[in-house]
């Protein structure tokens, strides 16, 4: 009797839990996805539109910040693998709770900290690669150029990618420069776009 009690059970329970999962949770997630696909899109085009800005200013000195956070990242990672080596040994010791709730949750705090610190300083050498890819690019074939456009065509080009704002802004300047190239049957390196 209990068993077949346990299978009307299980039965009632799979029930239960499908129609959880057809008129709840499906739902939700269908309304969600959308809601969450649309919102990396706009981070993510934020942050494209980003490396083409500051690959119109140029190279500079202010990516001397991510290699500075690169070090500090991994400071903090070995700090914090050191710290928790250590304390592994100890946890046998330590017969106080707060004592321990403080050690898990400094060891929280260090491992948010490790994570930013180490997620901007890829966001950063991931700019400073992207920046001097398409500023090389660009001083390249201009200086290939140069000899066949006039100096009113190459100041004009000059200047969009100064004023380069977004990837459509980095299209139209390569745009121009292959039609520049065709004209006159110079053959470019290619770039990426």
């Amino acid at each position: 009797m209990s068993e077949n009690n346990s299978i009307r059970n299980s039965i009632l329970m799979a029930i239960l839990v499908s129609v959880i999962m057809t008129y709840f949770i499906t739902p939700i997630l269908n309304s969600a996805l959308p809601a969450t696909l649309a919102l990396f899109s706009s981070i993510f085009g934020k942050l494209s539109d980003t490396l083409y800005r500051h690959a119109a200013i140029g190279p500079n000195l202010f990516y001397a910040i991510p290699i500075l956070s690169a070090v500090l990242t991994a400071i903090l990672i070995f700090t914090f693998v050191g710290y928790r080596l250590y304390f592994k040994e100890n946890f046998k010791t330590i017969n106080n709770l707060s004592t321990l709730r403080t050690i898990y949750s400094s060891d929280k705090i260090l491992l948010i900290l490790t994570t930013t610190i180490f997620i901007t300083s890829i966001y950063y050498m991931f700019d400073l690669t992207v920046n001097l890819k398409l500023n090389t690019s660009f001083q390249q074939k201009m200086t290939i150029l140069a000899p066949y456009m006039s100096d009113l065509e190459e100041e004009h080009l000059r200047g969009k990618w100064a004023s380069m704002k977004n990837r459509g802004d980095y299209r139209i300047i390569c745009d121009t420069i292959d039609q520049c190239a065709h004209k006159n049957d110079i053959k470019l390196p290619r770039s990426s776009r």
